[in-house]
């Protein structure tokens, strides 16, 4: 299976073409699905499924029901998290707080405790 949108467009594209096996994976993706919450429901609900090429992230919140399976032969992909102070806040100060928070260790930290590098 497969999630192409709400940030994941493509990933599993730049994986397989740094091994040049676009067209191998891409006959055998039975479903795609246009977020990564439709697509744990299907995984959770369809034992059929038998990879996911999502992130590693997704393996921490479903770690009873999947194995983390690194691709081989294949460099980093990786993808931005960018956030913006809303022109129409009324929290500019916590928004901000915040921003400074996820770009400390200890928020870098958070992020590679749920599989973010």
């Amino acid at each position: 299976m497969d999630v192409n949108g709400a940030g994941q467009l493509g990933l599993w594209e730049d994986l397989a073409g740094q091994t040049n096996s676009i067209a191998g994976i891409e006959s055998n993706i039975a479903s795609t699905f246009g977020n990564s919450a439709l697509g744990i429901d299907a995984w959770k609900k369809d034992s059929s499924y038998d990879a996911w090429i999502t992130f590693a992230s997704w393996h921490y919140r479903l770690p009873e029901i999947t194995d983390l399976v690194s691709i081989k032969g294949t460099g980093t992909v990786y993808r931005g998290t960018p956030v913006e102070v809303s022109a129409t806040t009324k929290h500019q100060q916590r928004v901000k707080q915040f921003m400074e928070l996820l770009q400390s260790a200890e928020g870098h930290a958070i992020f590679r405790k749920w599989g973010w590098e």
